[in-house]
């Protein structure tokens, strides 16, 4: 009877296929570029891969030089700003996905100058970290904590929240040239923190919500040395809850 042999051998196939299975990388991959060039380049990076799903991509090599995302992205995790110099990392025209965190360090810089940024995760800035959202489209979750900012501007009417939120516990800066911040397609911005608008675009700052979405106050601080404009129909959904 070779049943025996037979069973073992279907038991070390699976377990080889189980291997075969599992991601190929899942871990830090560290920016090694001090010239700065295109995060999807696999030679920027050690180890010699583009972060991938899993993977947290780490951007903190000392100096000032600038990182581009110029394809289609998904990682686990971002971590940007080195000990001296400025680290800036740029998206545009792409879709970066992130599935957990975004950090931005004090010597961090992170623009978002159009593309789409999707994913469920907390945006944490220290220091003077920046992280701006120039122009562009807002799919997923993002999470703001108390202590952490996110900036709003540009000048352009490009800024969108579609079907996606921003829970902001901390700061959210509508900056000089700042235009209307459009929600649509079930997007909420949802404000316990501090909204804070020096805009002074056309609108002086403004949002724009459709019938299916929303913008809640929960508690915190509207603040400012300009008007907000609240822009929808009668469907639109304006909840002042708490705050001042």
């Amino acid at each position: 009877m070779r049943i025996p042999f037979v069973l073992r051998s279907i038991a070390l196939l699976t377990s080889v296929l189980a291997l075969l299975a599992v991601p190929a990388h899942a871990g830090t991959i560290t920016w090694q570029n001090s010239a700065g060039g295109s995060f999807n380049s696999s030679a920027n990076w050690s180890p010699a891969q583009v972060p991938g799903p899993g993977d947290t991509a780490v951007i903190n090599l000392a100096g000032t030089y600038s990182v581009s995302i110029d394809a289609d992205t998904h990682v686990s995790a971002i971590q940007l700003g080195g000990s001296s110099g400025t680290q800036t990392l740029t998206l545009s025209g792409h879709m970066l996905t992130v599935d957990s965190s975004f950090t931005v360090g004090t010597n961090g810089v992170f623009n978002m100058a159009s593309g789409t940024l999707a994913g469920t995760f907390t945006v944490t800035t220290t220091g003077a970290g920046q992280f701006n959202w120039l122009n562009g489209t807002i799919t997923g979750t993002l999470s703001i904590p108390a202590g952490s900012a996110m900036n709003f501007g540009n000048g352009g009417n490009g800024q969108t929240i579609s079907g996606g939120t921003i829970n902001n516990a901390g700061t959210i800066d509508i900056l000089t040239g700042a235009r209307t911040i459009s929600l649509n397609n079930g997007a909420a911005i949802n404000n316990s923190g501090t909204l804070d608008n020096e805009s002074t675009g056309g609108n002086s700052g403004g949002i724009s919500i459709d019938s299916t979405s929303a913008f809640h106050m929960t508690g915190g601080t509207l603040s400012g040395g300009q008007r907000l404009v609240f822009e929808g129909s009668n469907s639109s959904a304006i909840n002042w809850d708490a705050g001042t």
